[in-house]
């Protein structure tokens, strides 16, 4: 006799379904977390393991909080290129709507290698691409900045 795998074909089905949808409600909980000023992605030039470069993402984050001159958040997708393998990253930073941006860049350049750093516009998606990011395989999310008791964070999940 023949065994029926309905049942289990509609599991596996559901739970494509669910891992589909995580990305993007993940993405709208992120977007809602905080009144997001920048997007950024980084490209290191050189290849550093992923404890330094957060270490050095860090340090430059930290210094970016004391020129806002108010606790700033900030939320790092961590990336792997599809060619080279080479680390990147991009995030979302809150709290530094006042700061310029191009000596920031400049400065993330010097420092890091490729970096664009944009002011965030929701409509774009970047809280989308991020969280596609931290879903992706050795993906991982890493949260921080003294901001998360500034008024401008949101519900968290």
């Amino acid at each position: 006799m023949l065994r029926d795998h309905r049942q289990k074909q509609v599991q596996r089905a559901q739970e494509a379904f669910r891992r589909r949808q995580a990305p993007q409600q993940y993405g709208e909980w992120l977007q809602s977390a905080a009144r997001w000023s920048w997007f950024v992605t980084v490209t290191f030039r050189r290849a550093r393991g992923r404890d330094v470069a957060l270490g050095e993402l860090e340090r430059f984050l930290n210094e970016l909080e004391v020129a806002a001159g108010e606790p700033i958040l900030w939320v790092i997708a961590e990336a792997f290129g599809k060619i080279r393998g080479r680390y990147h990253c991009h995030l979302l930073i809150a709290g530094v709507d006042r700061v310029s941006i191009d000596p920031w860049e400049r400065e993330a350049h010097r420092r890091f290698g490729w970096t664009e750093i944009e002011p965030y516009e929701p409509s774009l998606g970047g809280a989308h691409y991020v969280a596609r990011n931290a879903f992706a395989r050795n993906g991982e999310l890493h949260f921080g900045g003294s901001g998360s008791n500034n008024n401008a964070i949101g519900p968290r999940p």
